[in-house]
């Protein structure tokens, strides 16, 4: 395999300046356990799985790879697991750590006809950051991070957690369920949390899933109310609540209104304070349909509409007929002139 090592990085024949990659050594771009192989000096990869858009090159075994610069940080997973936390890193780091994170992924084909069949258009979907996360790759999403905001802050970042191979050598992954990635911001536009909506989800399993270290003895997500990244230049106008962070990303954008979302409907306390923090003199509440059949979620409804009747706003209650049940479904139907009545 010297001759297309040579042709790829200038490395002499024989292997003297590669290293194959191994269970505690894994492929940064495929995690594979064997197979690919990394540059000694750590700047170089040749996987044999993920080409990311390169066009690959044939060794004189027949063999297909792919040549992956990592930039100036050389690849060098530490021998020893870090010291474990539970508690969060900073909210502007970890704003910087997902944002590396989202940078190193795309959003595929697939799941960007989802969000335009919701009603997004490119120009939406593109501003919100939506990313496909699938099963290979992860350590390479953690190397991103860790080139964005150093190794130290990793243990602090939900999402972000120390494998464990042979020989106790281990290495930096990044964890959640594989789907639609969603970024959740906060009142400054901060990515806060990730979340992700999964695919083929069986009965009863949750479809909305944070992205977390919890299991793995890390910290847990932020829940947080989430505020569209288009809502921020709406702040002139009516503020609306729902539930559910894409359904505020696709409602904001239907209805021309700034939508924040409540993590759950449980949670509507959070409301309140960012309604004092927007300053808004009125609000409309926005819970799914099943409010009127739920005893959960019509609880919740009440509790919030009187607090904020409570505080001196002007509330009012957004209901619709027809088998819609969030007001993203609503204002998509009501788009494709499927339905006319709200209030």
């Amino acid at each position: 395999m010297g001759a297309f090592k040579d042709a790829a990085c200038g490395w002499q024949p024989g292997g003297q300046g590669w290293e194959n990659v191994s269970p505690y050594r894994r492929c940064p771009i495929c995690e594979g356990r064997s197979y690919c192989q990394v540059a000694r000096d750590g700047l170089t990869v040749l996987c044999k799985r993920i080409g990311n858009g390169a066009r690959p090159k044939v060794n004189r075994d027949g063999v297909d790879f792919y040549t992956h610069h990592l930039g100036g940080r050389p690849w060098t997973p530490s021998p020893e697991a870090p010291a474990p936390t539970t508690a969060r890193a900073s909210v502007d780091d970890c704003d910087r750590a997902y944002r590396a994170a989202l940078a190193s992924l795309r959003l595929d084909d697939c799941d960007r006809g989802a969000l335009r069949a919701r009603g997004l258009d490119d120009g939406a979907i593109d501003a919100n950051g939506y990313r496909s996360l699938g099963i290979t790759g992860r350590s390479r999403i953690a190397r991103r991070v860790v080139d964005a905001v150093g190794e130290h802050v990793l243990p602090g970042v939900p999402g972000l957690a120390w494998n464990t191979g042979d020989n106790d050598r281990g290495w930096w992954t990044f964890k959640g369920s594989t789907g639609l990635l969603i970024p959740v911001r906060d009142l400054a536009g901060r990515i806060v949390a990730l979340k992700v909506r999964r695919r083929d989800v069986e009965p009863g399993q949750q479809r909305y899933l944070y992205v977390t270290s919890a299991r793995t003895g890390g910290p847990s997500a932020a829940s947080v109310v989430h505020v569209p990244r288009v809502a921020l230049e709406l702040r002139h106008r009516p503020l609306v609540i729902t539930e559910g962070e894409l359904k505020a990303d696709v409602s904001t954008a239907l209805c021309d209104r700034p939508v924040v979302s409540l993590p759950g409907v449980g949670a509507w306390r959070m409301a309140l304070d960012v309604v004092d923090a927007w300053g808004a003199p009125e609000v409309a509440v926005a819970f799914d349909a099943d409010a009127r059949s739920n005893r959960n979620v019509a609880r919740a409804l009440v509790c919030l509409v009187d607090a904020l009747r409570a505080s001196g706003r002007r509330v009012s209650t957004w209901r619709w007929d027809g088998p819609a049940k969030g007001l993203d479904d609503y204002l998509s139907a009501k788009r494709r002139g499927e339905t006319n009545h709200a209030g």
